[in-house]
């Protein structure tokens, strides 16, 4: 006796080995979704810790920046001291020079003896004077190029930690897609 295909027995097997054949199929899709997406997992751990790594790496720059920059400052703040100072000395000297010309001295035996000496003198203040001004420029020119460099390690550093954070947000929620083919395969089973 042969069974006809449209008998009812007939068609409940065809429908079991479809639904069969479905299944199967619709799990090896799974299965290598799931390989996919342990392989993307590794490579997003392993891109986790780097980034962890670059985070402080960058850190720790930062700071020993911030602490040559406090260092220039501190520099800079002596040299201000120095100039100060310097400009003193030049301002004593001058009156002292103004002072001498004034009491009526024999002008040629002044020079010989005391003006020689104290015009020396002054010109020496003026050069470290003028060394101090150009020391403190370009110690301020080097702490302003620092500061532009360190805002922008900082600012790159932000967008690090963003993406970071957005790379580790995508890390730990993969079940978005995983509910989807979970809703699939519930569906075959009914």
């Amino acid at each position: 006796m042969v069974v006809c295909p449209t008998t009812r027995p007939c068609r409940i097997n065809n429908l079991e080995k479809g639904s069969s054949q479905v299944f199967s199929h619709s799990l090896h899709e799974r299965d290598l979704e799931i390989g996919r997406l342990q392989k993307e997992s590794e490579k997003l751990k392993r891109d986790h810790a780097l980034s962890t790594g670059l985070v402080t790496s960058l850190q720790r720059e930062i700071a020993g920046k911030e602490q040559k920059i406090q260092q220039l400052q501190r520099e800079v703040e002596k040299v201000k001291k120095e100039t100060r100072a310097k400009d003193n000395q030049l301002a004593v000297l001058s009156a002292k020079v103004n002072g001498m010309t004034h009491i009526g001295v024999n002008i040629g035996k002044l020079r010989r003896v005391t003006l020689l000496p104290v015009i020396e003198k002054v010109r020496q203040v003026c050069d470290e004077s003028q060394q101090s001004h150009e020391r403190e420029k370009s110690l301020q020119e080097e702490i302003s190029s620092r500061l532009a460099k360190e805002k922008e390690v900082s600012a790159n550093t932000e967008v690090f930690k963003k993406s970071l954070q957005e790379l580790q947000v995508s890390l730990f929620n993969p079940g978005d897609q995983l509910a989807g083919d979970e809703q699939h395969r519930a569906f075959f089973l009914a």
